[in-house]
């Protein structure tokens, strides 16, 4: 009986980790699709603002994050250069 109670303690808590992981993937997943989105709109933009993009300014593109490739967005509307958009 309590060979049994383990084993279901066991492999409930085996369960609950995977959907936990589960869980944690997915969001990571969204965060990621939602980062390369933002990326591939502000390419546009900027390609569209500023002609071909220099090999720096799509480097900085690849290894922002989410928040940074949004404040760039904003900056799009308001920079008269490259480089103001993708400041620090």
């Amino acid at each position: 009986m309590l060979v049994e109670n383990s084993r279901s303690w066991i492999d409930q808590w085996k369960h609950q980790g995977w959907q936990e992981g589960r869980q944690e993937g997915r969001q990571e997943g969204r965060q990621e699709g939602r980062q390369e989105g933002i990326a591939q709109i502000l390419n546009k933009l900027l390609q569209g603002r500023f002609g071909v993009l220099p090999q720096w300014a799509q480097q900085r593109l690849q290894q922002a994050d989410a928040d940074t490739l949004t404040l760039w967005a904003t900056r799009v509307l308001t920079a008269s250069t490259l480089e103001q958009v993708l400041a620090d």
